[in-house]
């Protein structure tokens, strides 16, 4: 979705297609709050899809807030307006309650080899270098977590 296909859907008095994707978004987002599912939230830009390279408070259980009409996960409120994937732990393992129809978490990669002392590997966001872990293993993991493979930095997923 290119900002020319918004401007053209607007200019033809069709419902804005962003703006139908972040009501989608908030739709999944309010039935995993209600039944308080262990989800990961996708956060980025609703316009392309692109996911941000965010790591923390992304994975928990949902519930509402105290007024019962804002999901919450980690006690924070979601970012409703910039979800753009949701993916929920039921019985028969991880799916995608909802995914931005150009959905993208990026091209993550993991090598061998660090420029400081201490560090045995390094994992690359985009061909940029995103973080230093200890052990190749340490990087493999984040690598996949970050790309929506694995549901958990390390140790074992949590229990649906």
């Amino acid at each position: 979705m290119t900002p020319a296909d918004v401007m053209s859907a607007r200019l033809e008095g069709k419902p804005d297609p962003v703006k139908e994707q972040q009501r989608l978004a908030m739709a999944c987002a309010y039935h995993a709050a209600q039944s308080r599912s262990w989800v990961r939230i996708f956060y980025g830009d609703p316009m392309t899809g692109r996911a941000w390279p965010e790591e923390h408070g992304i994975v928990g259980r949902a519930y509402p807030a105290r007024d019962g009409k804002t999901p919450c996960i980690n006690g924070m409120a979601m970012f409703s307006g910039s979800i753009v994937a949701i993916l929920n732990s039921p019985s028969n393992g991880w799916r995608y309650w909802y995914k931005h129809p150009d959905f993208d978490p990026g091209r993550w990669s993991a090598t061998e080899g660090s420029p400081g002392p201490g560090y045995a590997a390094q994992v690359f966001h985009n061909g940029e270098i995103y973080a230093n872990c200890r052990t190749i293993e340490e990087a493999r993991r984040l690598r996949d977590f970050m790309a929506g493979i694995r549901m958990t930095k390390g140790g074992k997923a949590p229990k649906a």
